[in-house]
């Protein structure tokens, strides 16, 4: 059986391009707050202080977005990645930019994820306002019933 949901992000309303970190800016104290549209369950993801490694590369604290606190950035391919501390290698969340309409996997969640970005973009309108041009991902997993959204 699998189980279909499909988050829309949001980008603020007058940024003039559709960069990944226009749908979640990884800076210190910004939070979302996401419903699952199948479940009408919601979830906040919040950005906590930045970390400087040794490499160059400036990850963030983010909590919400999986089980645990991750240490994630924005790559160069416009994905969101979190860093594996123990091997130190990138492991993909969300591909903000990936080919639209092709399922990719998803990691960090409670189940095994794939994520597809839609190539229309979708309209939402809620507490933070009215947005034309909102990225929708939709995520499917499978035999994962109790795990949330």
């Amino acid at each position: 059986m699998s189980h279909f949901s499909k988050l829309v992000l949001t980008a603020a309303a007058f940024a003039a391009s559709a960069l990944a970190g226009d749908f979640l800016p990884l800076e210190m104290g910004n939070y979302w707050i996401y419903r699952d549209e199948a479940s009408g369950q919601s979830f906040t993801i919040r950005v906590g202080g930045p970390v400087w490694m040794q490499s160059g590369r400036v990850y963030n604290y983010l909590t919400g977005y999986a089980p645990g606190q991750l240490l994630a950035r924005i790559n160069e391919e416009g994905q969101l990645v979190a860093l594996d501390e123990e091997s130190q290698q990138e492991r993909l969340l969300a591909a903000f930019t990936a080919p639209e309409n092709e399922w990719w996997s998803a990691a960090g969640r409670e189940c095994a994820l794939e994520g597809q970005t839609l190539a229309k973009r979708a309209e939402y309108a809620g507490p933070a306002g009215r947005f034309n041009r909102a990225l929708a991902i939709e995520y499917r997993a499978r035999n994962c019933a109790d795990a949330g959204p």
